[in-house]
């Protein structure tokens, strides 16, 4: 059986516009509990950014990809506050 690259993962549909048209990246993030004990916070990582099924995570600029997980992270928290667990 084939290794799920995504298993442990969370999802998170990210849209963008070039001009008029509306694109849809399809991410794939690692999120990490916070840690008081040592005075961290969550945090979220992407690993996987998928457009048209091909992964260009790494044609991403550092922008991007910081603006991504930071609307995750925003994404994921109003998701708690409503009662989600998504981790």
């Amino acid at each position: 059986m084939k290794n799920n690259p995504y298993q442990g993962l969370e999802n998170y549909s990210y849209d963008f516009f070039t001009g008029k048209d509306k694109h849809s990246l399809d991410c794939w993030l690692e999120c990490e509990s916070a840690d008081s004990e040592v005075g961290l916070g969550p945090s979220i990582t992407l690993v996987y950014a998928e457009l048209a099924g091909i992964d260009i995570s790494e044609l991403l600029s550092d922008h991007v990809r910081t603006e991504i997980e930071q609307q995750a992270q925003l994404t994921f928290e109003s998701f708690e506050e409503d009662g989600y667990d998504y981790e």
